[in-house]
């Protein structure tokens, strides 16, 4: 899991290499040119990078300038690791692009917001259709906490290990207006458990390793499956057969001084949003909303040019038959209405129009 620095003969760090990468995984090249590179990895939080990237650095061109974007992705194949870039230019004597690299499960992840999400809570138990919900249950993923945080907007994200301690564990938990990452973190929290993203194994091929895997913190008692922090004697049963909780937190830190800036333009990408959430506020107006919209959902979408680039081609063909499609039903479809319902429709109004004189009838 913990990233590997090498060192060569004299003892300095070797740099990673960085290969600039659309977001399906297609590499686009190796980025040269860079400087003031700095790495940092926690247990319990993203891995991070930042470098700098000189257009033209001792008479040598940075061939991929034009394509160092704000939301492209960066494989580092030592690690395997993949990150998602945010871009600031500084103008000074040469053109430099500051790049801020974040661990790209964790970026994804925290931009999918949850909404009324009830798990084993009052209003969870009062639905007709409840199961008590455990931590993780592979055979029926509606009773199972993991599968119903991922169901409705991530289902892309495949879990790939959850250690046997954790899996028939119950709690309570409320979700609202609150990302996928930030509701794990909270998990991790209340279970002492540590959520771990992009591991590979042998069933998972995809080039972009979007997986999640679970582990426990806490040592298990392997007679009684009795869960405390740092137990080498079982509390419970008296056993010394413990399996120990997962690792210990270590963080790296390497550390450079940063280039003074003279001209900084830079991007909030954490602020880039393309699916929105209605509320009205009203049961009737969200029905309302729902029932007008062609998705038959409450959710709007936006994906601009610049994000299809980056997307497999049988995606954005996919993305833009649905967009023609809306548009004819928007602007040409034309409803056929079936004589005998309009001319009783017609009928109705007419009966009532004594009773509010806007209601119209339908002229075909």
């Amino acid at each position: 899991m913990a990233v590997k620095i090498n060192f060569d003969n004299s003892g300095i760090p070797e740099l990673p290499t960085f290969i600039l990468s659309k977001r399906n995984g297609n590499h686009i090249g190796v980025l040269n040119n860079i400087t003031q590179t700095q790495l940092r990895e926690n247990m319990n939080s993203s891995f991070d990078s930042s470098f700098l990237v000189y257009k033209v650095l001792n008479e040598t061109i940075c061939d991929l300038w034009d394509q160092i974007d704000d939301l492209k992705i960066l494989h580092v194949p030592e690690w395997d690791k993949w990150l998602q870039i945010s871009v600031d230019i500084e103008e000074e004597d040469n053109c430099i692009k500051n790049v801020s690299a974040v661990s790209l499960q964790e970026e994804e992840l925290s931009q999918i917001l949850l909404h009324e999400i009830e798990i084993n809570t009052e209003h969870d138990i009062a639905k007709d259709d409840y199961v008590p919900t455990v931590f993780y249950d592979e055979n029926n993923i509606k009773a199972s906490l993991l599968h119903r945080l991922l169901a409705d907007k991530a289902n892309h994200y495949k879990i790939i290990h959850v250690d046997d301690s954790l899996k028939k564990i119950q709690r309570s938990f409320s979700f609202d207006n609150k990302s996928i990452y930030d509701a794990f973190q909270e998990i991790s929290e209340e279970l002492n458990c540590l959520f771990v993203f992009g591991e590979r194994n042998e069933t998972y091929t995809n080039v972009v390793p979007r997986t999640i895997s679970v582990y426990d913190l806490e040592s298990v008692c392997k007679n009684c499956s009795h869960r405390e922090e740092f137990m080498t004697v079982c509390s419970k049963c008296g056993s010394k057969d413990i399996k120990d909780g997962y690792g210990k937190d270590t963080t790296i830190f390497v550390s450079t001084e940063n280039l003074a800036e003279e001209i900084n333009y830079s991007t909030d990408i954490g602020s880039i949003k393309n699916c929105f959430r209605l509320e009205s506020g009203d049961d009737d107006m969200d029905a309302t909303i729902i029932n007008i919209n062609p998705s038959g959902t409450r959710y709007l979408w936006n994906i601009p040019q610049y994000m299809k680039d980056d997307m497999s081609e049988e995606l954005v063909k996919k993305l833009d038959s649905y967009d023609r499609q809306y548009e004819y039903y928007q602007n040409d479809y034309e409803e056929n209405l079936d004589n005998n319902i309009v001319n009783l429709y017609n009928q109705l109004i007419l009966k009532y129009r004594i009773y509010d004189e806007n209601l119209c009838t339908i002229v075909t």
